[in-house]
């Protein structure tokens, strides 16, 4: 046993987790990782490099990849990690391991905390064994300080963002202490398509924890945090003024904004039924409230459906946008928004299919009999009962303006 190594582990000034995962490799002469519940990277020792290609993608990406956890899973170790203390070992089965592995849990009392993970081409010997329980036991201090230093520091950034995207006083020192700068800026909000009451906890808060990350890499000028039950992410912009300071910015800056959020969410895949909104990028003495509400009120499309994609920016949502807040706002006065065609939806769905066909060819019956599939004697048909149910005159102009609004907005109100 290293005897260096001993007193990271016992006390003495151990720097961070990344200092214990290299102390515990002294101690067990092995390439180690510490990871989390959900076998993402906490902290990993030097000497990846003596190691295989499962164990490198591992550390580069932060995160055991998906086929490995697999075939993790199909082996059972997992489960024993959850149920017992004793490290297991992982032979070299799966594709391109070159060494096994020797897993350990970390706990605290009954509560799992992660794993400490040693790659080595053999079983450990009793020694190495003892000395790997042991570390676990300590690890599982150090996590847990890990973790409440990193609460502390989310609490603190999130305060620190929710200050700035209310524009209120103290936003302009908020923003400098988050390296945001003093000029243009765009708020996206991230949001999960079919919102459970898990969206405020663990499932939006490991996507938001993801797109810091991501955001960290790719436009290091970004503050994430979890505010209200939405993702924030405020980024700073550079805007083409003029010929000047064309090489440092794009001729459109919103454009590269989505394809920074449609990255991110083929990075982590469809299971996530994860969304985001753009708002407009804004330049001082635009408040950024704007972008927020912006944002905010493109999530709520994309929410409700009516947007097919998993990224929109408001500019092309904004319609539909409009018709959404005006359902709400007919909501809050305690008006029906689909009072002229409810009786008709109640009636049968096909009146409505015939009202929206005879809208949408303009009153061409041969057409809108066509686009619905039936006679046009039928559709004559039902069109006189549908007059009768609507209760209003089909030729006034206004009238069937109303209808055609009413009749998207059922749409988007369906889909929710």
């Amino acid at each position: 046993m290293n005897d260096r190594a001993v007193p990271a582990l016992i006390g003495e000034p151990a720097g961070d987790l990344f200092t214990f995962a290299d102390a515990i490799s002294a101690l067990v002469d092995a390439p180690i990782t510490i990871e989390d519940g959900s076998s993402r990277v906490l902290a990993f020792s030097g000497r990846q490099d003596e190691t295989d290609q499962p164990r490198v993608t591992t550390v580069l990406n932060r995160q055991v990849p998906a086929s490995y956890r697999q075939f993790l899973e199909e082996a059972g170790i997992f489960e024993h990690l959850l149920r017992c203390d004793e490290p297991v070992w992982v032979p070299a089965d799966a594709p391109e391991m070159k060494l096994g592995r020797v897993a350990v849990a970390v706990r605290a009392g009954d509560e799992y905390l992660g794993s400490l993970w040693a790659a080595v081409a053999e079983p450990l010997p009793p020694e190495r064994h003892r000395a790997l329980c042991e570390s676990a036991k300590l690890v599982a201090l150090q996590v847990l300080r890990h973790r409440a230093d990193a609460d502390a520091q989310r609490r603190v950034r999130a305060d620190l963002v929710a200050t700035v995207l209310s524009g209120a006083d103290g936003a302009g020192d908020a923003m400098a202490r988050l390296g945001l700068g003093s000029g243009s800026l765009a708020v996206l909000a991230l949001g999960l398509r079919h919102p459970t009451e898990s969206e405020c906890g663990t499932d939006l808060g490991r996507l938001t924890d993801a797109l810091a990350m991501h955001l960290g890499a790719v436009h290091p000028r970004s503050a994430v945090a979890l505010v209200n039950g939405v993702g924030y992410a405020v980024l700073a912009v550079n805007v083409c003024r003029d010929r000047l300071d064309a090489r440092d910015c794009k001729p459109d800056p919103e454009a590269g904004l989505r394809r920074i959020a449609e990255d991110f969410l083929d990075r982590i895949g469809r299971r996530a039924d994860a969304v985001i909104g753009i708002g407009r990028v804004i330049a001082p003495p635009v408040p950024i409230t704007r972008s927020r509400q912006d944002a905010e009120r493109t999530l709520r499309v994309l929410r409700s459906g009516r947007a097919p994609d998993r990224v929109a920016l408001f500019r092309d949502i904004h319609v539909d946008s409009l018709l959404l807040q005006l359902a709400a706002d007919a909501a809050a006065d305690g008006l029906d928004p689909l009072d002229s065609i409810r009786p008709v939806a109640e009636q049968a769905e096909y009146f409505v299919e015939t009202l929206e066909a005879w809208l949408d060819a303009f009153g061409d019956v041969p057409k809108a009999s066509a686009a619905v599939h039936v006679h046009p004697n039928t559709f004559r048909y039902r069109l006189r009962r549908v007059r009768e149910l609507v209760g209003t005159d089909l030729d006034d102009p206004e009238a069937r303006f109303r209808l055609m609004v009413q009749l998207r907005l059922s749409r988007l109100i369906d889909r929710r």
